[in-house]
């Protein structure tokens, strides 16, 4: 790969990492928000209002908003770290191998630069997925039968007992940083630390490539 095409590759990594980790700042932002707006009613010691609680609904939808921002960002990293196959396009079967090979070549090349193992937490990307696919995610939860619709919390996670972790849609523990999205768990703060690393060697790996070769 040229220098100034892996250059490109790497900035774009940059880029989506730096955005991910804007969106965890905003994240723990807004949380402190929202339960700032709730002490502050708390201590009024007065019947909550509907102002109160369209406030708080606008909240809780940017807390939300953020966390499927952070996963699109973090899938992007994924894709281009593990990078799926390309669409064919009406390209000619000579062709379409061809760019199939490109980008393999270009996933190993980028996590060999980076020093990233094959097997990495940002090679998943089910969550995004699940969120992407929402409307097919609600139509399989439809058709079986008895299934809990709990959805849009933050709170610990034992908040409710009892309940079938595929019942939890939604559901942030802001103690842990945990996020469940249909019953998966996915931990914030390892996945914030990792993109901080792979960002910091995004960075050392660009400086290297604008260094004048001997």
């Amino acid at each position: 790969m040229k220098r100034r095409t892996l250059g490109i590759y790497l900035s774009e990594l940059d880029f989506q990492s730096r955005c991910a980790l804007n969106g965890f700042a905003s994240l723990e932002k807004s949380y402190q928000q929202m339960r700032d707006n709730g002490i502050k009613q708390v201590r009024s010691e007065e019947i909550p209002t509907d102002d109160f609680f369209v406030h708080q609904r606008v909240l809780m939808d940017e807390f939300f908003r953020t966390i499927q921002s952070i996963l699109t960002h973090a899938s992007n990293i994924s894709r281009l770290l593990w990078p799926p196959r390309p669409l064919r396009r009406g390209l000619s079967e000579e062709k379409y191998r061809a760019l199939c090979n490109t980008v393999r070549i270009r996933g190993e090349i980028l996590r060999t630069t980076l020093s990233v193992p094959i097997e990495h937490p940002l090679a998943d990307r089910q969550a995004r997925d699940d969120l992407d696919h929402f409307d097919a995610r609600i139509d399989e939860w439809a058709n079986e039968p008895d299934r809990n619709w709990i959805n849009l919390i933050v709170g610990p996670l034992n908040g409710i007992q009892g309940l079938p972790d595929r019942d939890r849609i939604r559901w942030v523990d802001p103690t842990t940083w945990t996020v469940v999205v249909w019953g998966r768990e996915y931990n914030f703060k390892s996945l914030a630390q990792e993109i901080k690393q792979l960002q910091d060697s995004c960075v050392r790996e660009r400086r290297s490539l604008d260094e004048p070769s001997v």
